[in-house]
């Protein structure tokens, strides 16, 4: 069953007065909208709390006295009051909810932008579910203090502080028995809230796990058809929906009691003012109009008391959020270009590894002292054991990792003095398994060079052995591909990775075993297009087949980080080392 990773699970955290600042201060290039919004809620807010003083007037001034002209009068400054409240709401309603779409927007694409720029150390060591939950959730979370938040703390109080203060105008002593209801009124809604987030927590936990089952059962189908776990899999998957169920009950339940509280004490409170006010109506004290505002009043007066206490957890939950996302942002990238780093358009394609000492964790060298010349245009392929640092001479030359010490350089150049994007442009990887994004296959060649002409592209194609399959499709470059490339084969997927490459003419081309697991038909076109590919161009091909590498200018075998052999496929037969070992291994198997 997927676990769910402790830190999905903190929904809430204490006011951080440093995360506040940095939450506010995403607002603060917004200042003329949050002005404007604020403008627009007072207008709402001021006609809204002038209505039922209008009732007052009209029935007591109008109504009471049988004049109709000032009925009229009253009716038409009603009207006004609902146009005003209406129209300013919305107006309100849109400033508001564009300027936190906009933030959300920069700071997604702020994220977005910095995930990328992290190290591939980062990536490997992160789940993509939370960073996900960082783009997604945890975001959402801090634009529901920005909007959600301002508009309760600046609208709902003003409208309480309003209602509060003409109560004490019309009747003083009414107003004292409403707030002997509020302390009720306050311990029950916070209490309501914190009881709401902690239930809602375990629903999210519920929920995710059921998503993760979900995903992970259907990516493992096969295996599940294979050993027939039908049911065992099923009640599995029941039992824990039934766990949701209960999380998401618990949450009705809780509802079911809090509501029909709240409805008990404001009703309560509606017959306090009805009795006691109906007294003062029939002694003379109080006029009925005052009455009836008063008990309007009283219906609007508990709906932002409850808006405000609710403002703690979107509190908690925005620092939780913050505090995980600017905690992403702070990251520095371990491998970005030096202040002095320069642009190369073009090299020869000369390689040297100068004693590299390199390890992704401490304790355990994966390159050691490790020495490699590779001349322009030449072929290397590169052997040996699982383990024994073969991707990792690939994964440094691209700056993917930093070697703790030594040099890698390009014609002589170290390649921490080059930029890091013409770097990567000067170097085409194949890899094992190809990427396939969603889109036409035109969109997945041209990834390889996005200002390519739709000719340089069918050339791409056709260099990579890819006209037999264009042909067969209705739509050719133009067919759509699902998700990884659903709709054509692994050897397909492959083709298109190789085009995608030629069209990048890159002088280095890194291969990582590019013909595992196909057929013998297609693997015959994958050869012809990598050796197209690899003509004129400095390649490094890491082999799992050693039949791969057999036509190598020179293959190199790497053990426990060193090179320990160096030569042509028949040379290192002749020594009889490991090299002559592991062909001997694949022949036999």
């Amino acid at each position: 069953m997927p676990e769910i990773d402790a830190e999905e699970e903190v929904l809430g955290k204490a006011y951080d007065p440093k995360l506040a600042r940095r939450i506010f201060r995403l607002a603060i290039p917004h200042k003329r909208e949050i002005i404007i919004t604020v403008i627009f809620m007072l207008i709402a807010s001021a006609a809204n709390l002038i209505r039922p003083y209008i009732l007052r007037l009209a029935i007591d001034n109008a109504i009471l006295l049988k004049d109709l002209q000032q009925l009229i009068i009253y009716g038409i400054f009603y009207f006004l009051s609902i146009g005003m409240s209406s129209l300013f709401s919305g107006l309100q309603s849109y400033f508001m909810t564009k300027m936190g779409e906009t933030i959300v927007l920069e700071l997604r694409n702020s994220l977005f932008t910095h995930l990328q720029e992290l190290d591939l150390s980062y990536h490997n060591r992160e789940k993509v579910g939370r960073m996900i939950s960082r783009l997604t959730s945890d975001i959402d979370a801090i634009l529901d203090l920005i909007s959600s938040g301002i508009t309760t703390i600046i609208g709902d109080g003003f409208v309480l502080i309003g209602i509060v203060v003409l109560l004490f105008t019309m009747d003083p002593v009414l107003t004292g028995l409403i707030f002997l209801l509020l302390p009720v009124l306050f311990v029950l809604s916070f209490e309501f809230r914190k009881r709401m987030r902690d239930i809602y927590r375990m629903v999210r936990i519920s929920i995710s796990i059921v998503t993760g089952n979900f995903a992970e059962s259907m990516a493992g189908i096969k295996v599940t058809k294979v050993f027939a776990r039908f049911k065992e899999s099923a009640d599995n998957f029941y039992r824990l929906t039934q766990n949701s169920l209960e999380a998401v009950m618990s949450s009705v339940h809780l509802s079911g009691i809090y509501f029909p509280l709240v409805e008990l004490i404001s009703a309560s409170g509606t017959a306090i003012i009805l009795w006691y006010g109906g007294t003062r109506v029939v002694q003379g004290v109080i006029t009925i109009g005052t009455l009836i505002a008063f008990l309007d009043y009283l219906g609007r007066f508990f709906g932002p008391i409850q808006d405000l206490t609710n403002i703690y957890n979107i509190l908690q939950s925005a620092m939780a959020g913050a505090e995980r996302v600017f905690g992403i942002l702070d990251i520095e990238p371990k491998i970005k270009d030096a202040p002095d780093a320069i642009d190369l358009d073009y090299i020869e394609g000369r390689i040297d590894f100068e004693h590299v000492y390199f390890s992704y964790e401490p304790g355990r060298m994966i390159l050691e002292d490790f020495n490699l010349h590779i001349e322009p245009s030449e072929k290397i392929g590169v052997a040996g054991p699982t383990g024994a640092g073969k991707t990792s001479v690939t994964n440094l030359l691209l700056r993917f990792y930093q070697p703790q010490s030594g040099r890698i350089l390009l014609d002589g150049i170290d390649i921490q003095k080059i930029s890091n994007k013409s770097l990567r442009k000067l170097i085409a990887v194949v890899p094992q398994e190809p990427f396939i994004f969603s889109g036409t296959i035109l969109e997945n060649v041209r990834f390889g060079r996005l200002d390519a002409t739709v000719e340089e592209i069918e050339r791409a194609c056709e260099s990579a052995c890819l006209t037999n399959l264009l042909s067969r499709l209705p739509k050719g470059l133009y067919t759509e591909l699902g998700e990884r490339g659903a709709g054509v084969s692994v050897g397909e997927k492959q083709l298109i990775s190789i085009a995608r490459a030629i069209l990048a003419d890159p002088r280095i081309l890194v291969l990582d075993e590019a013909t595992s697991n196909i057929d013998t038909e297609t693997e015959k076109l994958i050869q012809i297009a990598l050796q197209r590919l690899m003509e004129g161009r400095t390649s490094i091909v890491i082999a799992h087949r050693l039949s791969t590498i057999k036509e190598m200018d020179r293959i190199i075998v790497i053990q426990e980080g060193k090179i320990t052999e160096m030569g042509t496929h028949e040379e290192l037969l002749k020594i009889g080392g490991l090299y002559s070992h592991l062909v001997e291994i694949t022949e036999r198997g």
